[in-house]
């Protein structure tokens, strides 16, 4: 796994992990942006993993939306 900088559905810019070949920008979200995940679980991130993705697309101004 490796934190990449990609292009989300939307078009904008965003950081990534790039996990089996899919990149994941949204760790609460599946692979097909459909449905709730638990990235603990789904993913096999740690708590910090998630914060780190999620800390690092805020702070370069990437709005979630929720």
């Amino acid at each position: 796994m490796e934190l990449v900088k990609t292009i989300n559905c939307n078009g904008n810019p965003v950081y990534a992990y790039s996990i089996n070949s899919t990149s994941i920008y949204d760790p609460t979200l599946s692979e097909c942006g459909r449905f709730s995940v638990n990235p603990l679980e789904h993913y096999g991130l740690t708590p910090k993993q998630v914060k780190i993705l999620i800390d690092i697309n805020e702070a370069s101004g990437y709005q979630w939306e929720f």
